[in-house]
């Protein structure tokens, strides 16, 4: 039996005394795609404060096991936003969102895992308008959806 290491002539093999070899990779890009579905969306609709009136919203939503949704955010339009005022939206009565949003899409709002529920509900308000009787804190939201 003959005891051939190689086959073919590499060149001169030697020791070496380092135990670790740095290797330099060319540029490299890694992504990962997943396809979001929708958990729940609901119809357009209006959040607003003024002397005599307030009209909040909420809405409902099931997740059928939690253990089993990653990156669950929430995602709206604004149509319509008064220039003063704070939108505020609570997810089972945590603040998950406050901010005085411009016209146009915000950015996602990341719902916490440890802050899901199987039953879950959020709850969209605006700040009161205090002493400024004469001023209306008004959003209009839509296309509201909740991903995951």
């Amino acid at each position: 039996m003959s005891r051939v290491l190689l086959l073919a002539n590499v060149g001169h093999l030697d020791y070496r005394g380092q135990k670790t070899v740095d290797h330099t990779l060319p540029n490299l890009y890694l992504s990962e795609a997943r396809s979001a579905e929708v958990i729940e969306r609901t119809n357009p609709f209006v959040v607003r404060s003024a002397l005599f009136t307030n009209t909040p919203r909420e809405f409902s939503f099931v997740i059928d096991d939690v253990s089993r949704v990653s990156n669950v955010n929430l995602v709206f339009n604004v149509e319509k936003a008064s220039s003063t005022g704070i939108l505020r939206v609570l997810l089972n009565d945590h603040l998950v969102y406050e901010g005085s949003p411009s016209k146009g899409s915000i950015p996602p709002i990341q719902l916490k895992n440890d802050l899901l529920q199987q039953s879950n509900t959020l709850h969209f308000e605006t700040d009161s308008v205090g002493l400024a009787f004469w001023r209306t804190h008004e959003f209009a939201l839509t296309n509201v959806q909740v991903i995951g």
